[in-house]
């Protein structure tokens, strides 16, 4: 049974400039590394000759023309026309093959479950929604499967090229239900208690017949923006996830790094005193159902995504204080990431409209820069490029990583 246990470690990898390269090695007993060397060199590049993939790879050309070779026969890479220009013959390009293989990732969320499922390339090519009224484990068994089998019927006979299936979900969700002190019904949903037997992966895995993966959701929608997003500029940084509660993630020198109990980044819980009196856990003022709770209080009730964007283009008064709040309360969390990462950026990302995700990093930045020392070099504080499917996007890159992405343990 090929599931992923939570101590395992994922690394990222991608559509990130040619920067970062990712060289291999001509000894023996290397050839896995060095296809998935080839491969991750064709994400990077989106297309390139084999002389070029050799100077990428520090691979010899011989060695490249084998590998190509194979990974054409096996459907991974194309030829997609000839470069022409300086001297000798046109070099034929190469590139991954979209349809070579596909992989599905899931959302599994307090309100809803996103599935998507993606080309060899990161291409989006089927999602679904579903939104969830009851998380009990039995409920929510139901329906992933169903939203999994939506996607299978949509694939049709390319679901024979899923490599596996990738599920993003939040890691010990009881603690932060303790800790969510005006959430309605939060205090009282007894069956979040119940994910910590959510047997998902294992469930998924035997209705399927497909590698499974589990990892924290702040830790996959910061994969996916490693891969799809920011990661393009930054090789470094901790993504903010606004979900229901809220979430984090680390990329280290082009890597998600999950941490021993694979929750790293999720800094939910850090105790901030944004208010005078007895601190309380920073989900408390930064996270999606504390902007619903405020907002209720104001008089706008059951917002969706779309009312709230709407809400704050028309009356954004009504969102000061919470975002008042809220970037008050991200300071010293922040300032504590960036002393001990050095990162390059603070990217904010999740369920928020895109317009209210800028207004907090933006009112976030300045608190920051007011109050640091001035020897400290303070990251870019920006929005993420992927929208709120980064979860489900980072779960199904996992198989892709599993099966693909260069390791130097196979060394």
């Amino acid at each position: 049974m090929l599931i992923k246990s939570n101590n395992d470690s994922v690394s990222g990898g991608g559509r990130q400039s040619s920067r970062r390269s990712t060289a291999g090695g001509d000894q023996g007993g290397v050839r896995s590394y060095n296809e998935r060397a080839v491969i991750q060199t064709l994400r990077t590049l989106a297309n390139a000759s084999r002389a070029e993939i050799a100077r990428a790879t520090q691979l010899t050309a011989q060695t490249v023309a084998v590998i190509t070779d194979r990974l054409m026969r096996d459907g991974l890479v194309t030829t997609v026309g000839r470069k022409y220009g300086g001297l000798g013959q046109p070099s034929k390009q190469l590139a991954l093959n979209a349809d070579g293989a596909y992989s599905v990732g899931v959302k599994v969320g307090r309100r809803g479950v996103d599935v998507v499922a993606i080309d060899f390339v990161g291409d989006l090519t089927q999602d679904h929604h579903c939104d969830v009224v009851d998380p009990s484990s039995d409920n929510m068994f139901e329906t992933v499967t169903s939203s999994i089998d939506k996607i299978r019927r949509g694939l049709g006979e390319r679901w024979q090229r899923v490599t596996g299936i990738g599920i993003a979900t939040p890691f010990n969700p009881e603690v932060w239900n303790d800790a969510w002190y005006d959430e309605p019904g939060a205090a009282g949903d007894a069956t979040l208690y119940t994910w910590n037997h959510l047997e998902i992966g294992a469930h998924m895995h035997a209705r399927f017949q497909r590698p499974t993966f589990v990892e924290n959701d702040g830790t996959a929608a910061a994969t996916a923006e490693l891969v799809f997003g920011r990661g393009r500029q930054f090789d470094n940084f901790f993504y903010i996830y606004l979900g229901t509660a809220l979430g984090g993630g680390i990329v280290l020198n082009g890597r998600s790094y999950r941490g021993t109990t694979s929750n790293a980044g999720d800094f939910a819980l850090m105790p901030v005193a944004a208010e005078p009196g007895q601190p309380k856990a920073l989900l408390n003022y930064v996270s999606h159902a504390s902007l619903l709770s405020h907002l209720g209080g104001q008089g706008f009730p059951h917002l969706s995504t779309q009312d709230l964007a709407d809400l704050f283009a028309s009356q954004p008064a009504v969102f000061d204080t919470w975002l008042d709040t809220a970037a008050d309360a991200l300071v010293a969390p922040l300032l504590s990431v960036i002393c001990l990462l050095d990162t390059q950026a603070l990217v904010f990302g999740g369920r928020l409209p895109r317009i209210l995700t800028d207004a907090l990093a933006r009112r976030t930045d300045r608190r920051i820069a007011a109050i640091a020392d001035r020897r400290l070099r303070l990251p870019v504080c920006c929005v993420g490029e992927i929208d709120d499917n980064a979860p489900a996007f980072g779960a199904a890159m996992l198989p892709f990583y599993a099966d693909f992405a260069p390791d130097r343990e196979l060394l």
